[in-house]
């Protein structure tokens, strides 16, 4: 009787493992990439940036930058916002804007920046592009 009460468990199991994998499998991430300009002065408030927004919903990686004051987060625009993500330093107690200079965009001239489309924060585009601004690129939104 305990091994049919076992085989029955395991099997089970094996049923509840597939269910969570074949959803974890039709989920679609739309993952997009963020660089904030921070009011940050010292290590403090990198620490309690790192371990607080790093576990905000949606929020995929992170890295601060203290001695440049920004913030990169790569986030799923579906969980989650850059209205939701500024919102977040703002209860930290900190202003965050969005740098244009380093935000990923693909747009058309007078046209928003796709990475702001769903967002109050809007970046105005100032060309075609979708990699990172340098100084050779200053179209770029």
């Amino acid at each position: 009787m305990k091994l049919v009460n076992k085989i029955s468990l395991l099997i089970v199991c094996l049923f509840i493992g597939t269910i969570n994998i074949t959803g974890q499998t039709k989920t679609t991430k739309s993952n997009e990439k963020v660089v904030f300009n921070v009011s940050m002065t010292c290590e403090n408030c990198q620490h309690k940036i790192e371990k607080n927004i790093a576990f905000e919903s949606g929020v995929k990686d992170m890295k601060v930058n203290l001695k440049k004051k920004t913030v990169t987060i790569i986030y799923n625009s579906n969980q989650t916002t850059i209205d939701k993500l500024i919102e977040s330093f703002a209860i930290l107690g900190y202003e965050a804007s969005v740098d244009t200079k380093f935000t990923n965009c693909t747009c058309k001239m007078g046209t928003d920046c796709e990475t702001t489309k769903h967002s109050s924060t809007k970046i105005p585009c100032k060309g075609n592009c979708n990699k990172q601004n340098t100084s050779k690129q200053s179209s770029c939104c």
